[in-house]
């Protein structure tokens, strides 16, 4: 098993200087306790880059199914309500209100969510194939979806968002990956590599149209489209 910390605070793509090291004493990253205040998975998980794709695939999809996942999801989403309830978050913008529960509720975790197909590894530049979910962009997205009807555990999809994209669109190290269901229903997600590519990042998961798609591909590199 391997201990990986998540980004610091600010931006969720950039994880820090020795974010993929351990210490030898704890056997956790650098500043990390590894007691009970962390989601269990949430910061510990299986090395993803020794399997094979197929391998770790299922790892992934495996794990994703146990119920840990889910909960940490909602523990993340019960926090964020909770927290919002507070006065001193009246008045703020929307990027004061993400940056203020950031400080107040993040803990550094990360969680394995998919993994990249071995072309959309390569297109990307990326070093990994694990696709990571940050408790940090979690945070950030619980208020972006603030009276809408897309709920968190939409993040359980993200391996089939990714090997059913019906439109792929790469910029410099973003991915956005537009799929549709068999109800017409459009998604977005956007995935994105840390500089050194060590890292991929999934950054956001909303719902779309197939206007944005076709907008969106006029925009950039398209890496697949059955438009």
């Amino acid at each position: 098993m391997v201990a990986v910390k998540g980004p610091a605070q600010g931006d969720a793509a950039t994880p820090p200087e020795g974010w993929d090291t351990t210490t030898e004493k704890t056997g956790a990253p650098p500043g990390i306790d590894q007691g009970w205040g962390y989601a269990p998975g949430a910061t510990w998980h299986p090395d993803l880059d020794k399997y094979p794709f197929s391998l770790a695939r299922k790892v992934v999809t495996d794990n994703l199914a146990d119920g840990v996942f889910a909960r940490w999801l909602s523990r993340i989403e019960k926090s964020v309500a909770e927290e919002l309830t507070k006065p001193a978050y009246a008045g703020l913008s929307k990027a004061e209100t993400v940056a203020a529960l950031r400080k107040a509720l993040g803990r550094e975790e990360l969680y394995p969510a998919a993994v990249l197909p071995p072309q959309w590894k390569e297109r990307m530049g990326a070093q990994t194939h694990a696709v990571m979910v940050s408790d940090y962009d979690l945070i950030k997205q619980a208020v972006s979806r603030q009276g809408q009807d897309f709920e968190a555990l939409h993040y359980l999809s993200v391996q089939q968002v990714l090997d059913d994209a019906r439109v792929v669109v790469g910029e410099n190290a973003q991915m956005t990956i537009f799929v549709s269901n068999a109800a017409g229903k459009w998604y977005a997600a956007i995935l994105q590599r840390t500089e050194t590519g060590k890292g991929v990042f999934f950054k956001s998961f909303r719902r779309s149209t197939e206007k944005d798609a076709r907008r969106q591909a006029q925009k950039g590199e398209v890496w697949k489209s059955d438009l």
